[in-house]
C-alpha cells in the first residue's frame, strides 16, 4: 500500500489577467509504500535489516515563453533493497530535462535523462514488469511500424543515461524541392548507455547484496552502449490523390541488457519503410506499406508487405505478410500472412483477423496496437464512451 500527496503551483495565480508572455508552473509529490518486512539473508546466518516504509519525492517545472519551452522533473527515492538491485542500500534518483523551440514550418526538441537505481515496486521480490509504483518513460521515438518496432527499449531502472533529439522541418510550399504541398522532413535520434559505477567505501564488489552497492558521478557516461535509433523520415504529397512518406531507421539494441539474455551479440539494423497512398475519391482509397530489415544478428532479415483498402468512413480490408528470410532455423516459422477486415459505427469499431500473427506491434485500418504471438480466428470489439 502507498499513499501519495501532489501539488501544482501555476503561474496564474500571480498574473491572473494572463498579460505576462512567460508562463511558469512548479509542482511537487511524494509517495511512501507499506510492505510487511520478510526475512531476506544477505548469506549464511546474516539476515538483511530491510525498511518497512519506503518513501519517494520529486519536484518538477515548467517554463513556456514564446517560441521556447523548458521543462523537467528530479525524483528521488530512499534506500529500496530489492531483488531488482540486489538488495543494496543506495537512495535511487532520476532526472529528466527537455527544452524545445518551435516556429512555422520548424519544430526542435531536446532531450536528457539519467536514471539511477529507480526501479520501485509495491512487492520487493517482484522482478517482472508489473507492480511498478512509478512510471519510468523511455527517451526513444515509439514506432509505428511493424519492421521498426521489432526491438522497442524499455528503460533499465538500475541505471542509465539517455539523450534524445529531434528536428522537424517543412520545405516550404510551391518551391522546386517541398512541391505543390510542401514536404514534412523529420529526424530523430537517440543514444542510451549504462551509468558510470565505482565501489562504494569498503566493499569489493559493485552492487553486493547488503552493501551500499555503489558510487555513481551524477554527469558521467557508462562505456556499454544499451539502444541507438537514428530514422529519418520525409512525407510528401504530389497531388489531391497520392501521398507517400520515407523512411530510414538504424539502430543498435544489446539484447544482453534489454531482454536479459547473455551472450547474445548486439542487434546492428537497418530498416527502409515506403507508405504509399492512393484517394480513388472522397470514400475509397487504397494503402500499401513496404518495410524490409537487415541484420545479422538475432533472427536475421525480415520483410512486409501490406495493403489495405478502405471505404470511409465504415470499412477496412487488409492482407499483409511478414517474411523472415534471413533465418537458418528451419523449424521456425518464416511467413505470416494475415487478412483482416474492419466496420466502424460510431464509436464502436469490429474488426475480424484471420492469420499467423509475431508478437509486436501491428496497426490494421489506422489503430495500432501490440499483440501476442497468434495462429488463428481473432475478433475484436472496440467501443469508446
Amino acid at each position: 500500500m502507498f499513499a501519495a500527496l501532489m501539488a501544482n503551483l501555476p503561474y496564474d495565480m500571480f498574473d491572473p489577467e494572463g498579460k505576462c508572455k512567460t508562463r511558469l508552473t512548479l509542482g511537487g509529490s511524494f509517495v511512501s509504500k507499506f510492505q510487511k518486512v520478510e526475512e531476506i539473508t544477505a548469506g549464511p546466518g546474516e539476515l538483511l535489516n530491510l525498511p518497512a516504509n519506503v518513501g519517494a519525492w520529486a519536484a518538477r517545472f515548467n517554463i513556456n515563453s514564446g517560441r521556447f519551452n523548458f521543462d523537467g522533473e528530479y525524483a528521488n527515492k530512499m534506500n529500496d533493497p530489492t531483488e531488482v538491485n540486489n538488495y543494496i542500500y543506495k537512495n535511487g534518483e532520476s532526472l529528466l530535462f527537455q527544452a524545445s523551440y518551435s516556429q512555422k514550418g520548424l519544430g526542435v526538441i531536446m532531450s536528457a535523462k539519467r536514471t539511477d537505481n529507480m526501479g520501485y515496486k509495491s512487492k520487493r521480490t517482484e522482478t517482472s514488469n508489473s507492480l511498478d509504483i512509478n512510471y519510468l518513460p523511455a527517451l526513444t521515438r515509439q514506432h509505428t511500424y511493424s519492421l521498426s518496432a521489432m526491438y522497442p527499449y524499455a528503460t533499465q531502472p538500475n541505471g542509465e543515461m539517455a539523450l534524445q533529439g529531434q528536428i522537424n522541418y517543412k520545405i516550404k510550399k510551391g518551391s522546386k524541392i517541398g512541391g505543390k504541398y510542401g514536404t514534412d522532413i523529420a529526424v530523430n535520434f537517440s543514444r542510451i548507455t549504462s551509468i558510470k559505477r565505482e565501489l562504494a567505501g569498503n566493499d569489493t564488489l559493485l552492487s553486493q547484496k547488503g552493501t551500499k552497492g555503489y558510487t555513481s558521478s551524477f554527469f558521467a557516461f557508462g562505456d556499454e552502449l544499451y539502444f541507438q535509433d537514428l530514422n529519418i523520415e520525409i512525407q510528401r504529397k504530389f497531388n489531391s490523390k497520392f501521398k507517400v512518406l520515407l523512411s530510414y531507421v538504424n539502430l543498435n539494441y544489446n539484447i544482453d541488457v534489454i531482454e536479459g539474455h547473455p551472450g547474445e551479440p548486439t542487434v546492428k539494423a537497418h530498416v527502409i519503410i515506403a507508405d504509399m497512398t492512393y484517394k480513388f475519391n472522397q470514400s475509397n482509397a487504397i494503402k500499401v506499406e513496404l518495410q524490409h530489415l537487415a541484420t545479422k544478428q538475432d533472427d536475421g532479415d525480415w520483410m512486409q508487405f501490406m495493403a489495405e483498402y478502405t471505404i470511409a468512413p465504415k470499412w477496412f480490408f487488409t492482407f499483409a505478410d511478414m517474411y523472415n528470410y534471413g533465418n537458418d532455423d528451419k523449424d521456425r516459422q518464416f511467413h505470416y500472412p494475415t487478412l483482416a477486415m474492419g466496420y466502424t459505427q460510431g464509436s464502436n469499431r469490429l474488426s475480424l483477423t484471420y492469420g499467423k500473427q509475431r508478437e509486436g506491434i501491428v496497426c490494421v485500418g489506422g489503430v495500432c496496437r501490440t499483440v501476442p504471438a497468434s495462429n488463428g480466428l481473432t475478433l475484436t470489439l472496440t467501443s469508446a464512451f
